[in-house]
């Protein structure tokens, strides 16, 4: 069986490596018309399972990142440069303009969202990176993974479906 090769995005504000055996699965709409993640300041989401090597370097990006570790255990360096190990139940939050970075100690699983810089989020991040407890990441997956796999079906009544996933998100 032939390896899988791994992806490297490098941009000005970002360098990520993701090993060819990481998985992503992303929340997308079905249909262009539904646009309920962006009307509601959600630009990009996620269930990822990461393995050895995953990293990511951000300097100054220009959304806010929650970060709900599920499994595994990565490293995270912020603010003072000093390293704080993820585990279950963790939840990293990052508001935008901040520079982080993130990577596997061997396996991770984690469920993510980038959200736009937006003043609506401005109660949640501060004005700097920190760790604290969640209990809905769990939660969070699962609402996650369903609205995957009601966006893979691409029935007539998936907008609505869709929409009550992304209220129970944006609860969680």
């Amino acid at each position: 069986m032939a390896k899988i090769k791994p992806r490297v995005i490098k941009t000005d504000t970002e360098y990520i490596y993701i090993p060819g055996e990481s998985r992503e699965r992303f929340l997308t709409p079905p249909f262009p018309s539904i646009k309920y993640l962006a009307t509601n300041n959600i630009m990009m989401a996620g269930l990822s399972s990461w393995t050895d090597g995953y990293r990511i370097d951000r300097y100054k990006i220009y959304h806010h990142l929650l970060l709900y570790t599920r499994g595994g255990s990565g490293s995270l360096k912020i603010n003072d440069g000093k390293t704080v190990k993820l585990k279950k139940g963790d939840l990293f939050i990052a508001p935008y303009d901040a520079n982080y970075s993130y990577w596997t100690d061997s396996h991770w699983d984690a469920a993510w969202l980038h959200l736009s810089a937006d003043t609506k989020w401005d109660a949640l991040f501060g004005t700097t990176a920190l760790v604290r407890k969640s209990a809905w990441g769990e939660e969070m997956a699962r609402v996650m993974n369903g609205y995957i796999e009601e966006s893979d079906r691409r029935r007539v009544d998936s907008g609505a479906a869709l929409h009550s996933y992304v209220d129970l998100i944006l609860l969680y």
